[in-house]
């Protein structure tokens, strides 16, 4: 438990001192996003802080550890050659980190069935 709130009070100082410096350079960037011509915030165009998307991954793992893992690997691109003189479990996790995942949209026929009953 000392553990989780020593995270949590890291990560608050750090997410305090970014919101900090960050608020100042927010204004001068949101002029520049002015002279894409391809963003438009009517369209959805949004934008992402990648240092606040990273420390809410590394505090979420403080409440569930291994979801910046896994987030980690959704995001990735790997590959790997499986060797005989890697452990077994290493072989597996990265063969499972090596995989794609793809979005489809599903048929009519799956309306109202559970996912169970769909993957039959």
């Amino acid at each position: 438990f000392i553990y989780l709130l020593t995270y949590l009070f890291i990560y608050l100082s750090i997410c305090s001192f970014i919101c900090l410096f960050d608020h100042s350079l927010s204004v001068c960037f949101q002029a520049y996003l002015l002279n894409i011509p391809s963003w438009d915030w009517r369209r959805g165009d949004d934008v992402i802080c990648l240092a606040e998307l990273k420390l809410g991954f590394i505090a979420q793992s403080c409440l569930a550890p291994g979801f910046s893992t896994m987030m980690a690997n959704l995001f990735a691109m790997r590959s790997f050659k499986t060797s005989p003189h890697t452990p077994s479990w290493l072989n597996d996790y990265l063969r499972g980190a090596g995989m794609e995942m793809y979005t489809e949209k599903l048929s009519q026929a799956f309306v109202g069935m559970s996912f169970p009953e769909a993957a039959e």
